[in-house]
């Protein structure tokens, strides 16, 4: 069966383009914390697609109960326009810091998109000397200069290692909070995997105190020493690098093992927290139930997957181990399991106990070449392709916390295996 995603493109509308830019990053990190002003020195337009496809999901996961507070709106524009594009917009930017500052903000962020970038604005200058002016505001400039700098990630790491600076190193260590660390919290943003969270931390007497960094007030920050123990979120290479951010600011390192997923990382993390805590009991206890869940699971669902053949396309910066164990358990043909390549960590390797099984630097027409020598029943991918209606796809979605999310997963690919390849009304004529 043919592959539509490699084809000779002679339009830009076929070209894979930059995800999003450095800019947006940056900017994406600093509105996760609603009382920090957060200044994009640019053009409006830069400003309200930024603003628009972010606000859309933080309102949907405040509709669905997510968060306790009404997200704020605290982005601003500089509002670069043609003339400021040869002029120069430093009286722009000193104007958007001015309005900001008098909006009783402490803590400001100036962040350059392209145009600033480009024409060589003096932006550090100008926030040096308003700085003089407004003692009490702490300014964090961050020099994305909108795709210059890089892609989307590489603008949020440059925020975080600011942000960082945010912790106050006088607050004194206290216990049972645990601080979780990530570049996203995609994982755990639903009420159901917030709450099996909770309920997982609560049988060894834990708490969430902080999340660096999600939608919250700067206080959970600044009082991130608070906490007894850290997490990260997960074992990736974004996520490593924030927890590399924090210990060179802090001295602190995660106690805890990464957040698990799956039933093997689950019964890990149970035990080695467990023994943590002085609650082995306790992490036996949820070992059990886990399990039994997960072998009654497997032995009714075992028939509509075994003998299926699955490829899966996905990013590097993803541990996707338990998708792997789930699909060996389920009697899952896996073809090919490929990691695309990553233009801003060349070299970097995938984290995974299955390097054995995965293609690295991975690319459309390996793919495309795989499909056609593999004809999979089923395509797991975070990619959108030109096949959809000739090829089963999945996504993988939010994942959480130990073995319910992933057997609900499993149901989301078993509902997907018995749907047809189209719908019926396409076959009409």
């Amino acid at each position: 069966m043919a592959c539509g995603g490699c084809g000779r493109r002679t339009s830009i509308k076929e070209t894979r383009l930059m995800h999003s830019c450095a800019a947006y990053g940056a900017a994406a990190a600093f509105l996760r914390l609603n009382d920090v002003g957060v200044i994009l020195h640019g053009p409006k337009s830069c400003a309200y697609l930024m603003d628009a496809s972010r606000s859309k999901a933080v309102l949907e996961m405040y509709d669905q109960g997510m968060y306790d507070t009404v997200p704020a709106r605290n982005l601003r524009c500089s509002g670069m326009d043609d003339a400021a594009s040869i002029f120069g917009g430093i009286g722009e930017l000193e104007e958007s810091i001015r309005e900001t500052a008098a909006e009783g903000y402490t803590d400001i962020a100036v962040i350059t998109t392209c145009m600033p970038g480009i024409i060589g604005d003096d932006c550090p200058a100008t926030i040096e000397r308003l700085s003089a002016e407004y003692p009490g505001i702490r300014f964090h400039y961050i020099p994305a200069d909108g795709d210059i700098a890089g892609d989307y990630t590489d603008g949020f790491m440059m925020a975080a290692s600011s942000i960082v600076g945010m912790i106050d190193m006088g607050v004194p260590r206290g216990k049972g909070g645990v601080n979780l660390i990530g570049s996203t919290f995609f994982d755990l943003h639903t009420p159901v995997l917030r709450d099996d969270l909770r309920r997982v931390l609560s049988l060894f007497g834990l708490h969430e105190h902080a999340r660096f960094v999600d939608e919250g007030p700067s206080e959970m920050i600044r009082r991130y020493n608070e906490a007894e123990f850290d997490m990260a979120i997960n074992d990736t290479v974004a996520t490593r690098e924030l927890v590399d951010m924090i210990r060179g600011a802090t001295g602190r390192s995660p106690e805890l093992p990464p957040l698990p997923t799956g039933i093997r990382e689950y019964a890990e993390w149970l035990r080695a927290v467990g023994g943590l805590t002085g609650r082995p009991d306790a992490a036996e206890a949820e070992i059990a139930r886990a399990e039994g869940a997960y072998r009654g699971f497997v032995e009714t669902h075992r028939q509509r997957f075994s003998g299926k053949r699955f490829v899966i396309f996905t990013r590097l910066n993803m541990n996707i181990d338990w998708l792997i164990d789930l699909l060996d358990d389920l009697g899952v043909d896996i073809a090919r399991v490929g990691f695309m390549k990553s233009s801003r960590k060349r070299g970097a390797a995938p984290v995974t106990r299955y390097a054995d099984r995965i293609t690295t630097d991975y690319d459309d027409q390996a793919f495309c070449e795989d499909l056609e020598a593999f004809d999979p029943d089923m395509v797991i991918s975070d990619y959108p392709r030109g096949d959809e209606a000739t090829r089963r796809h999945a996504r993988i979605g939010k994942v959480g916390m130990g073995v319910g999310p992933v057997l609900r997963y499993a149901e989301y690919l078993e509902d997907l295996l018995r749907l047809p390849l189209s719908e019926g009304w396409r076959r009409i004529r």
